[in-house]
């Protein structure tokens, strides 16, 4: 049973490190919505990467938030 744990454990980090270079390169795509989805898909992989989840939910909604409303008054303001 250990060595099926540290599979799993290793298996999270290597999708952690996909999503965490993913989330780079979509940053540099150099768009508003590009830099956005960029900075959830960090924030997904950092979680993935740590096993901790109960507080990057919190941080992501938090962030979710925000972002629309930021959205929301760029268009409103055009």
């Amino acid at each position: 049973m250990d060595s099926m744990s540290n599979i799993i454990r290793l298996a999270n980090l290597g999708v952690g490190a996909a999503m965490i270079l993913g989330g780079i390169t979509q940053i540099f795509l150099m768009t508003p919505q590009a830099i956005i989805i960029g900075c959830y898909i960090i924030m997904f992989g950092l979680g993935e990467f740590s096993g901790f989840y109960p507080l990057l939910w919190c941080w992501l909604l938090l962030a979710m938030i925000s972002s629309v409303t930021l959205i929301r008054g760029a268009q409103l303001g055009n």
